[in-house]
């Protein structure tokens, strides 16, 4: 990928020259340690145009210019610019050390290193997340660079660029010592990364029982932060798209672009601005705007620096936007805003530590770096709980419009009552639910044992008729009372209602299914054979055991015995069933978890 030069700007050197002070010499890095930050030891020199290469290290007007650094982690922000890092490397071993220079930045353009051994030969490594990642001579998401490092002292020099913000913290590792760090770093980004996961997916699964928006927008939003963090920590590049360093570049922005209008979508959509607060609802559909608009065009505009920079700047506003809506909200009356403002102070600050600490504003520092993941977990746990809350207030909110519903239907019943015909259609209408309520399993929706029993007698007197095959299943879940007794009958419901809904994902449209007792289903399979049955049961059997239900913090997991029976030649329903019954049990006194024909 080219990168895109620079005309000069002075004002790009502001930032560079913030972490130049006045300071003593630096002092040689110990090649001995496990592990050094290389900072304070370092020797800056910006190169704002872009046009010094190696050869001028050695030019004594260039040497001269070089300045020490006076913080630990050279930061330099949005500077468009490359700049030149030198250190001594001294080894009193007296035998060669193996050590690696890790950057811990993911997303810098291009790195080169230069490593001038005492006895003045230079090798030269080449980085970067404008190379295909196959050239990295280190399988990392980070830059790495192997060093051999002799007796005596080594001049290291390190040539950093980036259109992104300038962050080059530098680490000095003994290899195994480095091992160990990453092991722990990946058993925290595994941990960061699966619960963020983990609260999308069970929100995901609440949007598709409830059917309520903001669970759907909460998800997006979920997944916008996990693509942006992946990216700008390296790993989509590592994982994904090792061809395409152009591709992943443009990542960046664009995902901070899109967690920033899934913030906006969850936030209108959380706190009901369209009705609660017009003014406050076109004011973040004008954000919603800007942000697409920026989205779409600051590339085309101004190229890729203008469209990360800009999208880096629109973080702070954007999260402080959040946050002043939620304070609006509450304000007027909405309680449900409570948790959503704690939950977006949260992201407001780390967002903001994190977006100052790669403008070069904050030292660099694995808390303040960190800062924005901080506050999202915190902000993931708040809004979850903002979510929980809402759905209270509005079933209170319901049950009270049904209250005074009912108050309204006792006001006017001696009016309705002098109009005789319009009462009796009522009452006819009111017959024909109920006895519709009658035939329907409250809980599942599937029928009830008396509207099987019909369904089915017609069924079986079809197949006698007209000689087809007709068998049946019967499904009794194991150990249902365990569920019931450990976690409660409102778990014990919830898995009905999930075990209803595979078997009827699983059955034809005109197969008969019905909840016949507490945790036993029943099936009527017209023009079905035994081993054809059989089979279905035991598809049925699997997709019961391998399914898991997230309630209240756990896994909920259940089995289920079928028993199977085909029809014979004038038998009738309740000697099916009853047959049916028979291999059921059977399969309950062989271990449960099976499939029994009779």
């Amino acid at each position: 990928m080219r990168i895109d030069g620079a005309r000069y700007r002075p004002w790009h050197l502001i930032t560079l020259l913030l972490c130049l002070l006045p300071a003593g010499a630096a002092a040689a890095v110990d090649a001995s340690a496990d592990r050094q930050r290389i900072g304070a030891q370092m020797e800056v020199l910006p190169d704002p145009e872009r046009r010094l290469d190696f050869a001028a290290m050695g030019r004594e007007e260039v040497a001269g210019r070089f300045a020490p650094l006076a913080s630990n982690v050279p930061s330099f922000g949005f500077a468009n610019a490359a700049v030149w890092l030198r250190f001594d490397l001294h080894n009193e071993t007296g035998q060669p050390l193996e050590r690696l220079l890790v950057v811990e930045c993911s997303w810098l353009d291009a790195l080169t290193l230069w490593v001038e051994t005492p006895d003045g030969r230079v090798s030269r490594q080449h980085f970067g997340d404008t190379l295909p990642y196959a050239e990295r001579v280190y399988d990392h998401p980070l830059p790495v660079f192997r060093l051999t490092v002799p007796p005596g002292t080594s001049r290291v020099t390190l040539r950093a660029e980036a259109r992104d913000p300038l962050l080059v913290p530098v680490d000095l590792w003994e290899p195994e010592a480095f091992a160990r760090h990453d092991r722990w770093t990946s058993f925290y980004y595994g941990i960061f990364y699966g619960a963020i996961a983990i609260m999308a997916v069970y929100n995901f699964f609440l949007f598709l029982f409830l059917r309520d928006r903001p669970y759907l927008y909460y998800v997006l939003y979920l997944a916008a932060f996990l693509a942006m963090n992946l990216t700008y920590n390296g790993f989509t590049y590592a994982l994904l798209w090792r061809e395409s360093p152009e591709w992943v570049n443009w990542l960046h922005p664009i995902t901070i672009y899109l967690f920033q209008i899934t913030g906006v979508l969850f936030a209108i959509h959380f706190l009901g601005t369209r009705t609660r607060n017009p003014g406050l609802h076109r004011f973040l559909l004008a954000l919603l705007v800007v942000l697409v608009a920026a989205l779409l065009g600051s590339g085309l505009v101004g190229g890729y620096y203008a469209h990360v920079s800009l999208s880096i700047a629109l973080v702070v506003t954007y999260t402080l936007t959040v946050v002043v809506a939620g304070l609006l909200s509450w304000c007027r009356g909405n309680r449900a805003a409570r948790f959503f403002i704690i939950g977006s102070l949260s992201s407001l600050v780390g967002a903001s530590i994190t977006a100052l600490v790669v403008a070069g504003v904050l030292p660099y520092h694995f808390a303040t770096f960190r800062a924005v993941e901080f506050g999202m977990m915190l902000d993931v746990t708040l809004l979850a709980m903002a979510l929980a809350d809402r759905y209270n207030l509005m079933r209170q909110e319901r049950d009270l419009v049904e209250a005074r519903y009912r108050d309204s239907l006792a006001q006017t019943k001696q009016t309705l009552e002098r109009e005789v015909a319009e009462r009796t259609r009522e009452l006819r209408e009111a017959k024909e639910r109920a006895e519709n309520l009658a035939r329907t399993d409250e809980l599942t929706g599937i029928n009830n044992r008396r509207a099987f029993y019909d369904c089915g007698m017609r069924e079986v007197e079809v197949a006698q008729r007209h000689g087809h095959s007709i068998s049946l299943l019967m499904l009794d879940l194991d150990h249902f009372k365990t569920i019931n007794d450990d976690h409660g009958h409102a778990a014990g419901d919830a898995l009905l209602v999930a075990v209803s809904d595979i078997i009827r994902q699983g059955v034809r449209g005109t197969d008969i299914l019905g909840r016949i007792g507490g945790e036993e289903f029943a099936i009527v399979l017209p023009h079905t054979r035994l081993d054809a049955a059989r089979e279905l049961a035991e598809k049925l059997r699997r997709r019961i055991a391998e399914w898991k239900l997230p309630y209240d913090g756990v896994q909920l997991a259940v089995t289920a015995s079928i028993g199977v029976a085909e029809r014979r030649d004038g038998e009738h329903l309740d000697a099916l069933i009853s047959r049916a019954d028979g291999a059921l049990y059977t399969a309950k006194r062989e271990g449960r978890n099976r499939v029994v024909c009779a």
